[in-house]
């Protein structure tokens, strides 16, 4: 049950502190740190990521890197500059 109310507090917010996770925990930083490390060795926290609010008329540019396995790749190619 700890763990899956830590799960909860960092999606709400995976910049909050250790110990401000304690103390919403009722658990030292240290413990608060220990159990994240253990959720990202054991796979379950792969990531945190940045949620962008961004006006409409606002763009931004990113870098992808992926492996296309259809061939002849030339139509994957044109769907993708769409």
């Amino acid at each position: 049950p700890t763990n899956l109310k830590l799960l909860e507090l960092l999606e709400i917010n995976s910049r909050q502190s250790a110990t401000a996770l304690g103390e919403a925990l009722g658990l030292s930083r240290t413990a608060v740190q220990d159990r994240i490390r253990r959720l990202e060795s054991k796979g379950i926290i792969v990531g945190y990521t940045v949620r962008l609010n961004l006006p409409a008329d606002q763009s931004f540019q990113a870098l992808i890197h992926g492996t296309i396995l259809e061939r002849p790749c030339a139509p994957t190619l044109t769907w993708l500059r769409c």
